[in-house]
């Protein structure tokens, strides 16, 4: 375990790498929903999830253990561990949910099964900004 005092070193290149891993990646996620959304008139209704598949249940699920990992490390200073965990958060939700819902967001019509991929991407998208916010306060207001 590191030590808050302990000297780090800085490099643009690492600074640049992790906001190309974590803030760029959520931020494309956000426009992928934001555009298909728009497109077919989506809006949240927490009412009205949809029917929800073995994929979405297993993004949530991920989320939520995600979001007990974050404030442990938060309870405990390890700043760096919990922006890791969102980061690969953001990593599977772009290229595991959302490369494999593809299909459902390109779909005619706004069926069961679409409504609970916009409200699953709505939902986990709102999350990590929210998990976010203490680490990139501005950055994340963006996204929600």
């Amino acid at each position: 375990m590191q030590k808050s005092w302990n000297p780090k070193r800085f490099s643009k290149n690492i600074v640049q790498d992790a906001k190309s891993k974590l803030i760029d990646t959520l931020d494309n996620t956000c426009k992928f929903y934001s555009m298909y959304a728009k497109i077919d008139g989506f809006v949240y209704d927490r009412n009205q999830t949809g029917k929800r598949t073995t994929l979405d249940e297993w993004i949530l699920s991920r989320l939520h253990s995600t979001i007990k990992k974050v404030e442990n490390y938060m309870e405990h200073f390890q700043f760096t561990e919990a922006t890791r965990v969102m980061a690969a958060l953001v990593d599977e939700l772009s290229n595991w949910y959302v490369r494999r819902s593809r299909n459902r967001f390109w779909a005619n019509g706004l069926s069961k099964d679409k409504q609970a991929a916009y409200s699953t991407l709505f939902e986990v998208l709102s999350t990590i900004s929210r998990l976010l916010a203490p680490f990139v306060p501005y950055i994340a207001e963006e996204f929600i």
